[in-house]
């Protein structure tokens, strides 16, 4: 367990329940999302606007859009929330992140159609995950 103040003006000390090493491949993992996506943003405005059409052009920038939202929303989330971190919004939103905009990308490169059955799970889990967010935010503020 890591422990950190829980804010400048009170001394004590609160645990959260999140491991370092479980916390550090969260960092990694948004890291790398960000990386990710700004590669695949140059690559879609660069490469793929010879190959595709405007609608799966749109669809691949729609992926690289809600992406990077969610990769700057997970680091918030990481650097900001002082209790245990809710895990179902993090699984929610890195799971929904790579069925939403995975399914985008495949649909918009290969022009599978059946993997746009995948896109509103992804859709589905990222509302969970801030349903998820609103519900530790109320119970957090409940509790103080």
């Amino acid at each position: 367990m890591t422990l950190i103040r829980s804010s400048p003006r009170r001394e004590q000390l609160t645990e959260v329940d999140v491991s370092t090493t479980f916390h550090q491949r969260l960092w990694v993992v948004c890291a790398a999302s960000g990386a990710l996506t700004i590669a695949l943003g140059a690559f879609g405005a660069h490469s793929l606007s010879h190959y595709l059409s405007p609608r799966m052009l749109d669809a691949f920038h729609t992926g690289v859009t809600y992406q990077m939202w969610h990769t700057i929303a997970l680091m918030a989330l990481l650097g900001g929330w002082r209790t245990s971190l809710p895990r179902v919004t993090l699984y929610c939103w890195i799971g929904g992140t790579v069925l939403f905009s995975g399914s985008l990308y495949i649909l918009a490169i290969s022009g599978l159609t059946p993997v746009a059955f995948v896109t509103p799970i992804g859709g589905t889990l990222l509302i969970i995950g801030w349903l998820a967010l609103a519900i530790a935010g109320w119970r957090y503020a409940a509790h103080r």
